[in-house]
């Protein structure tokens, strides 16, 4: 099939959870003989990227800056603001973009597609209508996402605006899952929950997914390290440290004194990075090329999250290297990992860190859990795992 692929981000480098589905989708139709062209929403700095490994996979690829209002730091309480006046959810407002949607119609009009794959509901506005059929690709479900983080926002006034923002993202969502061809989901659960939403979606399901032979299990770690692993430029993820950190790591220094957290993830914030610099116990790599090094040498990985959906690739980063993840029900809902065996969960603070540290003291549980962890992201998660879904959920649009 021929396909074009209108994307929110750059699905490379592989450095947030969006891009890693988006490059798994792409190897995958690449390798199933399927022509891509890549339309994607790019920074200054992706635009001069060597893009070589992109360029394997893509037919083509045509790079359009971000509006530039999406490019403002913090949580932009008045671009917010513009798009509670237009009654628009914020991620609408911030990805609206002429030349995008010129971008697409140019394509559509000068090539003979028989697929658009949509990044999410915020893209879709982009995508102009035509007779070509629309999947919509969601990592997760938008307005549970503003559910959880309502649940913990603690300023009266940032939780009334957040309720109308939730509103407005709720309608757009049901709309949205309603108006195009197929929803392309990462869960069963999502799958549910979308459905809830939007009654009369046609959803499938293509899981989150990784090259369990790009990332392989090291022999060792060095008893030490715990590591969480996420884009610190993502709320949720912030949230998920400073929780840690003020609920669980004193509790887990206490058991396990020689315990280290690193954070790895691109693009900390200097004002949400000081309040950690007097605890010697903590550090932040900032953005790194390739995970892979600082993986091989944890011993234990954390996903402390209280805000999300979707499926986490950390964790499934996490298991394809053999490592052992303690998360709490949030992080882990979505994957099929076996409590006790496969992964451990805790969402008391309390309890959290004593396993964590539990794990420190024993490196063969370590090994047993990380080696489960393995086996089921090779069966369940994989390359092929995805091709095999891909397969049965494009099968309606593709007449070759």
């Amino acid at each position: 099939m021929r396909i074009l692929f209108a994307a929110l981000s750059l699905p490379f480098p592989p450095s947030l959870g969006q891009r890693m589905r988006n490059l798994s989708l792409l190897t995958v139709f690449h390798a199933e003989g399927h022509r891509v062209t890549l339309v994607s929403f790019a920074t200054p700095e992706e635009t001069r990227m060597d893009l070589t490994r992109l360029e394997a996979l893509c037919d083509k690829i045509v790079l359009v800056p971000h509006p530039s209002r999406a490019t403002s730091s913090g949580a932009n309480y008045l671009g917010r603001l513009c798009a509670l006046a237009q009654a628009r959810p914020y991620g609408e407002w911030r990805a609206a973009s002429q030349q995008m949607k010129k971008a697409v119609t140019e394509r559509l009009k000068n090539h003979a597609f028989e697929l658009i794959i949509c990044d999410e509901i915020y893209q879709l506005q982009n995508v102009a209508p035509s007779e070509v059929p629309v999947v919509l690709n969601k990592d997760g479900v938008v307005t549970e996402i503003m559910d959880r983080y309502l649940a913990h926002e603690r300023n009266a006034l940032l939780r009334a605006c957040g309720r109308i923002e939730r509103g407005l993202a709720l309608r757009l969502e049901r709309r949205a899952c309603a108006s195009v061809n197929a929803v392309l989901t990462c869960s069963e659960r999502d799958s549910e929950s979308l459905l809830r939403i939007s009654p009369h979606a046609q959803i499938a399901i293509a899981p989150n997914s990784i090259d369990t032979e790009y990332y392989l299990p090291a022999a060792t770690d060095d008893g030490a390290t715990i590591m969480f692993v996420g884009a610190m430029d993502w709320a949720p993820n912030r949230d998920a440290i400073n929780f840690f950190v003020r609920e669980s790591l004193p509790r887990l220094l206490e058991l396990a004194p020689h315990a280290r957290l690193v954070v790895v993830g691109r693009n900390p914030p200097a004002d949400f990075t000081r309040h950690f610099e007097g605890i010697p116990a903590i550090s932040f790599t900032g953005t790194v090329p390739d995970p892979r090094p600082l993986l091989a040498r944890a011993a234990v990985t954390i996903v402390p999250l209280r805000i999300g959906s979707g499926t986490r690739m950390k964790i499934l980063e996490a298991a394809a290297m053999a490592k052992p993840a303690v998360s709490t029900t949030i992080g882990a809902e979505g994957l099929a990992f076996a409590r006790g065996t496969e992964i451990i969960l805790a969402d008391d603070p309390v309890e959290f860190a004593k396993e964590v540290a539990d794990l420190l003291h024993d490196k063969d549980r370590r090994r047993a859990i990380g080696d489960a962890a393995r086996r089921l992201a090779v069966q369940r998660y994989s390359i092929p795992a995805l091709t095999h879904a891909t397969r049965i959920a494009l099968a309606p649009f593709n007449q070759t």
